[in-house]
């Protein structure tokens, strides 16, 4: 059990008050001793110094063996305090208490003792645990007179669980599947559409909703269309499939996934500019981790760094709220520059994307220069591909910005062919395209009105494309920024200060109730 010379000093120093008195209470009979046991002496001077090498007068082998003594009698105290707070734990418990009673010859006590593991395994969906207490129903009806269930109905069940198991693994394998797609291609269009559709959804292991055999699976089924329909632009049917997560008992499904859950309603509540409830959700998720010691995770830890850091900046950069903007940017500013090396690379990437969309809000361009070039210098390989084909974008609105006309046309060019070759693989980028096909031509854009003109013609060609959406609000949270980008720079005015007016718009018109159906 005891294993490293310091495991020991990192239990104790680990615990809480409350379980530094449960352990106190569990064997103050030491206190009272003329000479307590060597474990009770190392406890108190470890708790006393916080040091990792107690200055005790004993041998190195009783030392040792003090703490691996140590070591066991705090676990032990910690079973007993916390035998009630986990579902998994009690289950073990009680199937402990079955097996003790059964080896003393007392059956019928052990059967008692199982309806209550048997019970909680059901209701909290452990079906690995519930094969076990199935199997101990099984032993029991050897030496027990009278059976409540036969063995043929045991087995029965037992076939019915597995294949509630089996069912979940294959969700599981889809979900893991449409992240790893959805971090390769970011939105599915034309053949990465298909491409989608054919090895998640339409998937043989994919089950409808009306065929999904536990809590469990209904979970995880949401889970995946929410990620689907976040791929595939649907954000109203995202948000329905997403709203379900959070109302699931977490304690049904793995923590990472809960969480993922909580994190993909916040995408999916940005999508149709559910803003404070994006917000109350990245609190709810924080708030989560916490309570459930997930903070010990360095994933869990980065992961919710990330959300908390990307969407509080689009959020805000959307609203045009430049002093939360300011504030959380300066904030992500210095979580880079703490974490830079152990962020994962897919978080400092998208993290950077959006820092470059912020300092856009914040009127900071040579930042904003500064990010494009730290991202696009990259190999393109390594980035994902929305964002990379986001640089090629942004640095044409971004050279319309600074009126550096000069290179414009080039640099069009340049996108262009990026975009053509992928819109001729795999049907993406149409708008991005478009839009680099027409700067890319001999424009005097010099001249206020061809400039203007320009800039009208490319925001119709944007709330065109988004409105073959069909998006809530006429709102798509990745190219919305480039109709308030070219509005500011048609009325020569702040981004932060047609984003405020876009803002404003959209929560008069979220206020209007919606039309109700004529009757005849």
């Amino acid at each position: 059990m005891y294993k490293k010379k310091d495991d020991v000093s990192d239990l104790v120093q680990a615990l809480s008050n409350g379980e530094k008195r449960h352990f106190y209470n569990l064997y103050k009979a030491e206190s009272h001793k003329e000479e307590p046991a060597n474990f009770w002496l190392l406890f108190h001077a470890i708790k006393s110094d916080k040091s990792q090498t107690p200055n005790l007068d004993l041998d190195p082998r009783a030392l040792t063996s003090s703490k691996r003594l140590l070591y066991e009698n705090l676990l032990k105290s910690l079973r007993l305090l916390h035998e009630n707070a986990s579902v998994d734990i009690s289950i073990q418990n009680l199937l402990t208490n079955v097996e003790l009673l059964y080896n003393h010859s007392l059956a019928e006590q052990a059967r008692l003792v199982l309806q209550k593991a048997y019970a909680l395994a059901v209701r909290h969906e452990k079906f690995g645990l519930h094969i076990q207490a199935l199997d101990w129903e099984k032993r029991l009806n050897v030496v027990l007179t009278h059976h409540a269930r036969t063995i043929d109905a045991l087995m029965q069940e037992e076939r019915e669980v597995i294949e509630k198991m089996l069912q979940m693994k294959s969700l599981e394998s889809i979900y893991s599947h449409i992240l790893m797609l959805k971090r390769q291609y970011g939105y599915a269009r034309g053949e990465v559409r298909h491409l989608l559709d054919r090895e998640t959804i339409h998937s043989s292991l994919m089950p409808a909703l009306a065929a999904c055999l536990s809590k469990k699976a209904v979970y995880y089924y949401n889970l995946i269309f929410a990620v689907y329909y976040w791929m595939t632009f649907e954000h109203d049917l995202a948000f329905r499939h997403s709203k379900q997560l959070t109302r699931t008992n977490e304690c049904n499904v793995l923590p990472n996934d809960y969480i993922s859950g909580l994190l993909q309603h916040i995408t999916s509540s940005v999508c149709i500019i559910r803003f404070r409830e994006a917000v109350d959700t990245i609190d709810q998720s924080e708030q989560y981790i916490n309570d459930n010691k997930l903070n010990q995770s360095l994933p869990f830890t980065y992961l919710m760094l990330t959300y908390h850091s990307i969407y509080k900046m689009i959020v805000y950069n959307y609203m045009g709220d430049t002093l939360k903007l300011a504030a959380i940017v300066r904030d992500t500013e210095q979580l880079l520059q703490t974490h830079q090396q152990a962020l994962p690379f897919t978080n400092r990437q998208v993290i950077q994307a959006n820092l470059m969309n912020s300092y856009l809000g914040l009127n900071e361009l040579e930042k904003c220069e500064r990010v494009w070039d730290q991202l696009f210098n990259k190999q393109s390989k390594t980035i994902r591909l929305d964002i990379y084909g986001d640089l090629y974008l942004f640095r044409l609105f971004l050279l319309l910005q600074d009126k550096n006309f000069d290179i414009l046309s080039s640099a069009a060019q340049s996108a262009f062919k990026f975009f053509k070759k992928h819109y001729e693989e795999s049907n993406q980028f149409e708008l991005e395209l478009s839009i680099a096909n027409k700067l890319r031509k001999d424009l005097i854009l010099e001249n206020r009105n061809v400039f203007t003109e320009t800039l009208t013609e490319l925001r119709r060609m944007i709330r065109d494309f988004i409105a073959r959406l069909h998006v809530p609000f006429g709102f798509q949270e990745h190219y919305t920024r480039y109709v308030i980008w070219t509005t500011a720079l048609i009325e020569n005015i702040s981004y932060a200060e047609v984003a405020q007016q876009w803002y404003g718009a959209v929560i008069k018109q979220q206020a209007v109730p919606a039309a109700k159906p004529a009757h005849n």
